[in-house]
């Protein structure tokens, strides 16, 4: 009785101690907002919006990432909501670039590609979300300049 006893408080110690260090591996995970750009691809058909992330693991076992989440912006007004729950694993002491399709309305593209139009100054592409990485959220708040 008492061996089993150590024996479930060694696999629960083990478990929590696993739990602990992938948590403390993912607060390492670097992410960066890296492009917003049309994606081609699909012939004659209306380009697909892509937001580009170029995702760092610094540390020396490999990471999933569980769920990207957020707004982006185009000259602090809102274009799009981003959400993709594809789940992706960066292996230790790399870099990954991963995309997500940003859907976004008809009305609010247009509205957006008229003010850029009108106002004729440089385009400034803001992400504010969180990254979803071992039941850690991470907060990103990135801005790039296009063009």
């Amino acid at each position: 009785m008492k061996n089993k006893t150590f024996l479930f408080i060694g696999l629960a110690t083990a478990a929590v101690i696993y739990l602990l260090t992938k948590k403390s591996a993912a607060k390492n995970l670097k992410v960066y907002f890296n492009s917003l750009k049309l994606d081609k691809s699909r012939g004659i058909a209306i380009p697909t919006v892509k937001a580009s992330f170029r995702i760092v693991n610094p540390t020396s076992s490999s990471l999933s990432v569980d769920s990207i989440a957020g707004d982006i912006y185009i000259n602090n007004k809102q274009l799009s909501s981003v959400s993709n729950t594809d789940k992706f694993t960066i292996p230790a002491n790399s870099e990954s670039y991963y995309d997500v399709n940003v859907k976004t309305g008809i009305f609010s593209a247009l509205q957006t590609i008229y003010s850029l139009i009108k106002d004729k100054k440089r385009m400034s592409v803001t992400f504010d979300g969180a990254i979803n990485s071992g039941g850690f959220l991470l907060p990103i708040k990135e801005t790039i300049i296009q063009f």
